[in-house]
C-alpha cells in the first residue's frame, strides 16, 4: 500500500470516527425537551463539514447554525485582533427567542 493511500485510508477512518461522535452526541441531544442551540464554524479545522449534521438528522428541537468563520474555538470577529462578543450575543439572543420554549 502506497504512503498516499494509507493517508487517503487514514484520513477517511478520521472523518467516520468524527461523524459516529457526533451522532451519538446528536442522538442524545435530541432526547431532550429545551430548544437547544448547536453552533459549528465550517472553518472549525478539528471538526470537518463532512461531521457536521443534516437538517434531518436533528430533532425539531435543535437549532444548527454553521457561520462560514469561528474556527475551533473562537467565533472571533471584527477586524484586528477582533472581539469575542459574537458567541455572547448569540447565546442571548436564543435564550430570549427561547424563553418559554422550556417550559
Amino acid at each position: 500500500m502506497s504512503r498516499a493511500t494509507e493517508a487517503a485510508r487514514g484520513r477517511e477512518r478520521l472523518q467516520n470516527a468524527r461523524r459516529h461522535a457526533a451522532q451519538e452526541i446528536l442522538s442524545r441531544i435530541g432526547d431532550r425537551n429545551l430548544p437547544t442551540l448547536l453552533l459549528n464554524a465550517a472553518n472549525d479545522s478539528f471538526v470537518p463539514p463532512a461531521a457536521l449534521p443534516a437538517a434531518a438528522e436533528l430533532s425539531s428541537r435543535v437549532h444548527f447554525e454553521c457561520p462560514a468563520g469561528g474556527g475551533h474555538v473562537g467565533f472571533v470577529g471584527g477586524p484586528w485582533p477582533g472581539s469575542q462578543d459574537w458567541l455572547a450575543r448569540r447565546l442571548l439572543k436564543h435564550f430570549d427567542t427561547n424563553a418559554d420554549g422550556a417550559r
